[in-house]
This record gives C-alpha cells, structure tokens and sequence, in this order.
C-alpha cells in the first residue's frame, strides 16, 4: 500500500467520526473481518460518505475509479482498526485529561466533530491520540538520529532544498495614502525618523513592534517595495490588505550561520518522518500479515478493487 494510503487513519476521519463500532453488530451487518474484529455496513458507509465528502474529482458512483477510491479508503479502515487494537494490546492509555485538552485545543477538529454526541466526540479523539501514542512508542524503539547522519542528508540535498530568506521589519498603518506619503517624504529627508512616524501616525497600539517575515510569503509589491531596501532604510508606501503600510527593514536574516542551521533542522524533520514512516509501514506489515483482511463482497457496497501487487 502507498504512503498515502498508510497515513490516511493517522491524519484523517477515524472511523469514530462515522458514528462509532457498535459494540455488538449483527451477522447481517458485518461486511468483513480484520482478523477476529468485524466492520459493519453502517460503519463503511459513513466512512466512506465522510472522508468522500469533498473529493469530487473520482466519478460517478459505481465506476471503476470511484471503486478504486473506495477500495482504497475501505484498506485504510482495516488498518485503522489493526493499530488501533495493536494500541491497545500495548495498553497504550489516554487519560480523559488528555481528551478534554485535545478538544479544547485542536481547532481545526471543530468541523469534523461538530456533528457527534459528545461520547462520539471523545471516543474519536480518544482513538485518535491512541495512534499518535503508538507512532511515538514506534519511534522510540528505532535508533535516535546523530548529527552525522543528518549533516548527510544536508550535503546531499543542499542543491534542491534551499533556504527560506527571512527579514526583520517594523510597519506602521496610516489612515490614508497621504498621511503615508508625506510621512515616507520627511523619512527620506531626514526630517523625521521612522520612530517618530509612530509616535506620530500610530493609530493602534503594538505598531513599529520588529516583525520576523519569510520572503516567500511576502506578496510581490511587498517583494518589490522591500527587496532593495537596506537595514535602517524605510519603504514606500505599500497598500497591503486594503490599508497602507510603511516598512522599516531592520535585518536580514538570511547569514551563511542562519541559513546553515535552517537547512540543519529541514533536514532533521524530514528524517524523523521517513524514519517514523518506516516504522509505521513495517508495524502494519505484521499486522497485515497476522490480522488479514476478509471481505463479504455480496454485503459491500462498492466493487472492491485490490491494490496491484508490487512484484
């Protein structure tokens, strides 16, 4: 199974979010078997509406790509189903501390456990950070990375990974183009100092506060007003969101020791990952092997395709 596919319990809808396991389903409602655990119809079908709910890029239900696409999320609900009761085995535990953080915290979960009861809610995310903790349990059985071998990873990536260049600057908004024009004026004369237009022009609190800004984010007028500008000089006039700015550049960021230690750590976070997802994909190979998956296609409702066999 791609990666893709892998990650998609870890980081997608858990089967909770469709309304939960029943506790004891029906003959009639079990679709298929991962080992002894049973997955029932309702369950497969909100799985299925839910995480399809804003890809409609797959077809018209009942084509072999939209089958596709469902065989392939119907995988990643039977390997759900396997960590989490490899989870459990472990007797991984999350306390209900835990969960209430996770719910108080966690905004962007809002939208998708806004439609379930709260003991829904809990046991989604209760599942959720059960996968979380077994992924750290699974990274910490693997040898810790050294700095030699992320060094490596720098050398041979440094032609392609690049470094985002990063500034420090001051902006002040003004109530009008003319304000900010005549201010920039006696900036430029010397007449003023930027500090001076603060005190002058500030209309909120908080403005002129040193802001850190990655150039690649910057819009290109910003990229234009600020690219020539030297540490100390102030920009023109730069309508940004609707209002106008002046900008004082402070600094660059972008040193030879800087731009080092950001590739440094770009290239810790990506070995972490491979180094987890390895951990994640052998973990579910076993599982796989000693939880096969077993399928009543007459009960399904999709044509289950199997994903093609590598070798």
């Amino acid at each position: 199974m791609p990666a893709a596919a892998v990650f998609v319990p870890l980081i997608g809808v858990l089967a909770a979010a469709c309304g939960g396991v029943p506790a004891s389903p029906g003959p009639d409602g079990v679709v298929a078997r991962v080992g002894d655990l049973p997955i029932s119809l309702a369950e497969v079908e909100s799985y299925l509406a839910l995480n399809l709910l804003q890809d409609e890029s797959v077809g018209p239900a009942g084509t072999a790509a939209t089958d596709r696409v469902k065989s392939r999320l119907f995988d990643a609900l039977a390997d759900q189903k396997r960590l989490i009761a490899e989870a459990g085995r472990r007797r991984l535990h999350v306390s209900d501390r835990e969960i209430d953080a996770y719910l108080m915290n966690e905004a962007e979960e809002a939208p998708v456990v806004a439609g379930l009861s709260r003991e829904e809610q809990r046991q989604f995310v209760r599942e959720r950070l059960m996968i979380r903790l077994l992924q750290e349990r699974l990274a910490e059985s693997r040898p810790p990375l050294t700095e030699q071998a992320i060094q490596a990873h720098v050398e041979r990536t440094r032609d392609t990974a690049g470094s985002s260049r990063r500034l420090r600057v001051r902006a002040l908004r003004f109530s009008s183009a003319e304000d900010a024009a005549t201010a920039a004026d006696r900036i430029g004369r010397g007449a003023m100092t930027f500090v001076d237009a603060v005190l002058t022009y500030e209309s909120d609190p908080g403005q002129g506060v040193p802001l850190e800004l990655s150039w690649e984010t910057l819009s290109d007028d910003l990229r234009d007003a600020l690219g020539d500008l030297q540490p100390g000089q102030t920009s023109r006039p730069v309508n940004f969101h609707g209002d106008v700015y002046l900008f004082q550049l402070e600094s660059w960021l972008d040193d030879a020791a800087t731009r080092e230690a950001d590739l440094f750590e770009r290239a810790r976070g990506e070995l972490e990952r491979q180094r987890r997802q390895k951990a994640l994909e052998g973990l579910l190979g076993r599982l796989r092997r000693a939880m096969p998956l077993r399928i009543d296609e007459e009960r399904l409702p999709f044509t289950y395709i199997p994903e093609p066999d590598p070798s």
